[in-house]
């Protein structure tokens, strides 16, 4: 008996087709994961450049020289324990996220000795709103 086979079978076809889908859905799979990559590092990025505008806003005050003048954004309340907390405004981003910059303002001791240095810590979160549909 001739048995040529000149095309594929049903089950040939099916197998190929479930094997394509597994591959294409691991690729999708890895384009969402990069694309969440991507987005995080994004907020990150914007949450480096609002605390770098922040500190470009402070270094004035430096400068000044008026370390003990309560007007001071570097202020430290003597009875405060020599770290001042300030809270930051929040910014709304087109892309849905709020960011919120803090700052906390220390004064340096080395060896028990206080020195007339301040030590700034910058801390900015941020979360995501949900944006409404239209």
């Amino acid at each position: 008996m001739n048995l040529q086979r000149k095309s594929f079978t049903l089950v040939e076809l099916l197998v190929a087709a479930g094997i394509l889908a597994f591959a294409f859905g691991g690729l999708l799979a890895s384009f969402v994961g990069a694309q969440r990559l991507v987005d995080r590092a994004h907020k990150r990025l914007q949450s480096m450049n609002i605390s770098r505008d922040q500190f470009d806003e402070l270094y004035i005050h430096v400068r000044a020289d008026t370390w003990d003048d309560a007007s001071n954004d570097l202020y430290i309340d003597p009875a405060g324990g020599g770290a001042q907390d300030y809270p930051g405004a929040s910014m709304d981003r087109p892309d849905g996220t709020t960011y919120t910059p803090e700052y906390t303002v220390e004064q340096v001791t080395i060896d028990g000795e206080v020195m007339d240095l301040r030590r700034v810590q910058m801390d900015v979160t941020y979360e995501d709103t949900p944006q409404e549909e239209e």
